[in-house]
């Protein structure tokens, strides 16, 4: 059986803990030939634009492991992709000038550096186990993967508005449409 996924040796403290959290929910990394499927399911899921296999691959060349698949018998069946943002793709998210369809690169932190800002880029569940697994590593990632970083995330869809504000307790930022804002949360001492 060909292998679906890419390993997490040599991930960032962040990224380790981003890949392990995943992997305990069903979630893996993709292999460079799952990310023609994944910007399908997307496609077909939220609807409208949605960024291209091509910008997914860019993105993971700039910082590994921040896309996670769900399989299901070989296919595809959930998407959880974020950006971990350098200040600049923070202020530009909050400021709505923040292109989610393609990316400017720069404004993506890479290895090491620590975000100022995670950005629930997208996520898409055909099945409901697609669905458990993408909600739950989607709750989990601020305190498990990234304490004390702002996570931000931007609901395409009434049912992605729902699971935001009343699954996830996420808040509107400002006058800026639909951008939502979850807290940083802190490691208990």
């Amino acid at each position: 059986m060909q292998d679906h996924f890419q390993s997490t040796t040599g991930a960032s403290r962040c990224d380790s803990g981003l890949l392990a959290c995943g992997e305990i929910r069903g979630l893996r990394r993709p292999n460079p030939e799952n990310f023609d499927a994944a910007h399908a399911l997307a496609a077909e899921l939220i609807g409208g634009s949605v960024a291209q296999a091509s910008t997914l691959a860019a993105v993971d060349a700039v910082h590994p492991g921040t896309i996670l698949v769900h399989l299901e018998a070989g296919a595809l069946t959930g998407l959880l992709a974020v950006l971990p943002l350098r200040p600049c793709g923070r202020e530009a998210l909050i400021a709505d000038s923040f292109d989610g369809l393609d990316p400017d690169l720069e404004m993506i932190a890479t290895r090491p550096e620590r975000p100022a800002a995670i950005y629930a880029w997208g996520c898409a569940a055909r099945t409901r186990p697609a669905a458990r697994a993408v909600m739950s590593v989607t709750a989990a990632l601020p305190h498990e993967a990234y304490p004390g970083v702002d996570f931000f995330a931007r609901a395409a869809t009434p049912a992605g508005l729902r699971a935001l504000t009343s699954s996830l307790g996420y808040a509107p930022v400002g006058g800026n449409g639909l951008l939502r804002r979850s807290p940083p949360l802190r490691r208990a001492a």
